[in-house]
């Protein structure tokens, strides 16, 4: 699938986005809990569709979330659901294609990893974005459709990051590293 085919893609889904989607509400507490999310941090969430995560972050008292996604459609209704939100930055882009003024304490990308093209791109990428210390986060729910495996994503993270948890069960993956 081209970048094309996937924005298009997601630009037919962003309509029924909200009322297909089913989160747990426990996992994404893990999930945040693993990203480092918490009371003062700048957060960056990398694939945010229509902002289904942004009220689970912001219950944390976060300084600021930036939530980028390359599908126009699902940015507009994410726009639409924060507009009032001094505190959220929501933008239509590529992720590989931005840079940003500021860093950011954690980058958290949910469900993402089989629509990225060039991972070890993408780390770096990623890395420069992060304050020192600062915490990457994957998590994929249907991890049987990812395109690497959280050993495979662990490895190629530990170059610039420490690894703190990498796990995958029945329920969830995910890999979580410190910026080195």
């Amino acid at each position: 699938m081209t970048k094309a085919d996937i924005i298009a893609w997601f630009d037919e889904q962003a309509a029924n986005w909200d009322d297909k989607a089913v989160y747990n509400p426990q996992k994404i507490h893990l999930f945040l809990d693993s990203a480092n999310v918490r009371k003062g941090k700048s957060i960056l969430e990398v694939g945010c569709g229509t902002g289904n995560l942004i009220p689970f972050i912001l219950e944390r008292n976060v300084a600021d979330i930036t939530a980028v996604d390359f599908s126009p459609e699902m940015i507009v209704i994410a726009q639409e659901k924060f507009r009032d939100d001094g505190r959220i930055n929501i933008m239509c882009a590529d992720i590989m294609e931005t840079h940003f003024s500021k860093k950011f304490d954690s980058i958290l990308l949910h469900n993402t990893l089989p629509f990225i093209a060039d991972i070890p791109a993408l780390l770096q990428h990623l890395k420069r974005q992060l304050v020192p210390f600062g915490t990457l986060c994957f998590a994929q729910d249907d991890f049987q459709h990812s395109c690497i495996s959280h050993i495979d994503l662990a490895a190629l993270m530990t170059q610039d990051f420490k690894i703190q948890a990498a796990i995958c069960d029945d329920e969830r993956m995910y890999v979580t590293g410190i910026k080195k």
